[in-house]
């Protein structure tokens, strides 16, 4: 984003984006601005008026991300009539998560899960009289219920 439209012909002196440092927005800085300076901001509100402020600086923000949807701070600011930034052009990370590290151990494979014993204990008093309950071990819920009668 830019102030105006003809300040994208001068390269900007800084590029703002969303901080910490590693964060998905200054991955993407870094990739797209190598070598240019960037001032890693805390809020879509801190790029947007730093950018107001410093008319030959550039800003990369969130529009939407792949877990939440639109960035609501982002889009309230650019929809604002009083806004006078304009969109240069749409940037795209491709985010794997969960992936190992090198040299990381690899995780082992999921197991299936275990029978384990299943205990049913005394029928409360609330329990009619009616009801015959076994209140033995079995392996587990199905062979159980298949034992209950009414």
């Amino acid at each position: 984003m830019t102030p105006e439209p003809s300040a994208s012909s001068l390269p900007p002196a800084t590029v703002a984006c969303l901080g910490p440092d590693g964060s998905f927005s200054h991955l993407l800085t870094s990739q797209r601005f190598p070598g240019l300076p960037v001032k890693l901001l805390s809020s879509v509100t801190e790029i947007f008026d730093f950018l107001l402020s410093t008319p030959s600086a550039l800003g990369i923000v969130p529009i939407e991300n792949s877990s939440g949807g639109f960035i609501i701070d982002t889009v309230d600011r650019l929809v604002d009539d009083r806004c006078t930034l304009h969109i240069l052009e749409e940037l795209t990370l491709d985010v794997k998560l969960a992936l190992p590290m090198p040299g990381a151990s690899p995780r082992p494979a999921p197991q299936p899960p275990q029978p384990r014993p299943l205990q049913i204990s005394p029928p409360p008093p609330s329990v009619p009289a009616k009801m015959q309950i076994d209140t033995s071990y079995r392996s587990s819920t199905s062979p159980s219920l298949a034992t209950c009668r009414m």
